[in-house]
């Protein structure tokens, strides 16, 4: 019988699935190491077996237990791996079970895209000498068509989605490579002598895994040297220890120059619907607008409490992401096609490139002005915050404005903005967390209705709803439909509901 300890480590999406089914999941651990870095981007069997090893933890211990490891994260204690949900509890249970702080689900992000280079003033900054010249962008994606005669060949590349190439088997990383760095007499990218580093993340479907979109991240940067990173993707954000990990890493590399750019999402008009990474402190996060400069309905918005919180305003800024047309591969089919090689798409996924494209040329002028890459955030940042134009819209929907590469480039060194700090994430931590109780808020009176058809239980669950409780009525909604159709056993209905009685009296 698994004891309740377990239980209390796995997430409930965890538990609510069935027991031999497999499930890809980050086992959360207690330590870490500097060694074996390239365990996220190399994820070889050696390579794996030393990160490991390293950890604590042999990998003939997680082979034992029918459990693959995917990839390691040495530095933030973090293992991606693909097992049954059985295996997880069993392992768990083990000596080893100590280092295992967490078993959480790993989330999948999606290409952001729904079904423009004179609007923000490039030709300017061409006249000016900058094309993105000597800039390294990394477009994390669903790879680049390396054949597509618009676009420069990528200085590296990489596939992190298992079993495909490098190759674009989907259409959206060709399409935001060209609005960053095409080369077509007549549709041109922003920055079109700009160094394209190529990692793909998304598969042919246009979905991909936390743990590769991370990993991707990290080779871009780590390995290829990229100074700005693209993010035309993104995911619900989720209160994990995971996501809070991603979240310390991806700010420990702002302060050492490289910027992130991310499209803020397309869930729009509703609040608070800023997509991850975008939410992340630091990550640019970009919105959309028509060409007539109206805020795209499908545009992700922020709010006053967002701002509040995390002490930014979301999305950053905006720009043009309807119905633009760009680089596209000739043997993929879609509805948006215009000709053989190019299509006509709209998303946040078109808004963000846009935005990395004018930050190569800023980077370019940067560079040759001495600034040193540390200052990066604070002078490029700055500049295009301060040099946005207002569209008179509401503030969470387009931010600080629509980028204007003339003025940002005028502006360049005249002010400063300071990067996160220490506090950031302790921010975002606190954001997530107030999230998460919101939802489970929610579902009060689901929660009791659930406790009380089951046995009693109910009864004792009403302590929830005492002044200043914390209900978790989400996950007992959801263990209730897991359990009333099958999908988990008796005993794991009731250890996590005895989890979090106790739980709530403790507090």
């Amino acid at each position: 019988m698994v004891s309740q300890e377990a239980y209390m480590k796995v997430h409930y999406e965890i538990l609510a699935r069935r027991e031999d089914e497999a499930v890809k999941s980050f086992l959360i651990l207690s330590s870490s190491t500097h060694e074996v870095k390239e365990a996220s981007w190399n994820p070889g069997e050696k390579t794996l077996s030393k990160a490991l090893d390293a950890l604590g933890i042999p990998i003939s211990s997680l082979h034992e237990k029918d459990i693959t490891p995917i990839r390691v994260f040495p530095e933030l204690g973090v293992i991606s791996a693909v097992s049954k949900v059985k295996s997880i509890l069993d392992l768990i249970e083990q000596a080893l079970a100590k280092l295992i702080r967490r078993v959480e689900p790993v989330p999948r992000s999606k290409a952001l895209l729904i079904s423009s280079v004179p609007m923000i003033k490039t030709p300017f900054v061409w006249e000016q000498g900058y094309t993105g010249k000597g800039v390294k962008v990394a477009v994390v994606d669903s790879g680049i068509d390396p054949s597509h005669p618009e676009l420069p060949r990528a200085v590296a590349s990489r596939s992190f989605v298992e079993d495909e190439p490098v190759d674009d088997l989907h259409g959206h990383g060709t399409h935001v490579a060209g609005i960053i760095a095409g080369r077509g007499e007549i549709y041109s990218g922003i920055a079109p002598d700009a160094s394209l580093i190529n990692s793909k993340v998304v598969n042919k479907d246009g979905w991909g895994y936390l743990d590769d979109i991370f990993a991707g991240i990290e080779w871009a940067v780590e390995v290829a040297g990229a100074q700005v990173v693209n993010l035309s993707l993104g995911h619900t954000p989720l209160p994990s220890e995971a996501e809070i990990k991603f979240a310390s890493k991806y700010l420990e590399w702002i302060r050492r120059g490289v910027l992130f750019v991310a499209a803020a999402g397309n869930e729009g008009p509703a609040p608070e619907t800023i997509n991850s990474p975008a939410i992340i402190p630091g990550v640019i996060a970009v919105g959309a607008v028509d060409k007539q400069g109206l805020i795209a309905s499908f545009s992700s918005r922020g709010s006053q409490r967002v701002e509040k919180i995390l002490g930014e305003i979301k999305p950053t800024l905006v720009a043009p992401g309807v119905s633009i047309v760009s680089t596209f591969p000739s043997d993929i089919s879609h509805e948006g096609k215009i000709d053989p090689l190019h299509a006509d798409l709209s998303g946040t996924s078109m808004a963000a490139p846009h935005v990395t494209g004018i930050i190569a040329l800023l980077l370019e002028a940067s560079a040759e002005r001495g600034y040193p890459p540390q200052d990066n955030y604070s002078n490029i940042v700055a500049s295009l915050i301060a040099s946005a134009r207002s569209l008179q819209a509401d503030k969470y929907a387009q931010g600080h404005g629509i980028i204007d590469s003339r003025r940002a480039l005028a502006g360049l060194g005249k002010q400063k903005i300071q990067a996160p700090g220490e506090d950031a994430l302790d921010r975002y931590r606190n954001y997530l967390s107030i999230l998460e109780s919101e939802n489970l808020n929610a579902r009060v009176e689901s929660m009791v209705e659930t406790l009380q058809s089951f046995l009693g239980v109910g009864i004792l669950a009403m302590s929830f709803l005492s002044p200043g409780g914390n209900p978790s009525a989400s996950i007992l909604d959801a263990l209730r439909k897991a359990y009333q159709s099958g999908l988990i056993t008796r005993e794991q209905y009731i250890y996590t509901l005895a989890y979090l009685l106790d739980k709530q009296k403790k507090q």
